[in-house]
């Protein structure tokens, strides 16, 4: 095997480990234990679902003791109704977030993003760095706010 088909790969549970290719670059990606790469989207995915969790919102796979909001994440892949990355309750607010590493969100997306605005529910997308503080500034807008919400 020469230098740039050489991978390293820590077996394990399932966490973040660096995945080295022996190119002239040197380029190191982020991938799971077991190998999977994470697309750079998929690490604001990550960062979205540590946030939830932080703020005690579950989902069917990571239940949580005293949890106060529920999300789930479509799997559309053209097959089925096309969607947001998440769907959020959160304490009776209702969240659609798309999560962007560059770029901005399809026509389809904004339309789906208006549709919830329209119907009372809170939009957001973006990466990381935006889409956190945001979600954030909701969330304890919503913890003070619980019956009528936040001023929209």
């Amino acid at each position: 095997m020469d230098a740039t088909t050489r991978v390293r790969v820590v077996k394990g549970p399932r966490k973040l480990v660096k995945e080295t290719t022996g190119d002239s670059t040197n380029t190191k990606r982020d991938c799971l234990a077991g190998g999977i790469m994470r697309t750079p989207e998929g690490k604001v995915k990550d960062k979205v679902k540590e946030f939830l969790h932080s703020r005690k919102v579950q989902s069917l796979t990571h239940p949580i003791e005293g949890a106060v909001g529920f999300y789930w994440m479509p799997v559309v892949g053209g097959m089925g109704s096309p969607f947001l990355d998440f769907v959020i309750c959160y304490r009776g607010q209702f969240f659609g977030v798309e999560t962007k590493a560059t770029g901005v969100p399809t026509p389809r997306q904004k339309l789906i993003g208006k549709m919830v605005w329209q119907g009372y529910g809170i939009y957001e997308w973006g990466d990381d760095i935006s889409l956190i503080p945001a979600l954030t500034e909701w969330f304890d807008a919503w913890d003070t706010h619980p019956i009528s919400g936040p001023p929209r």
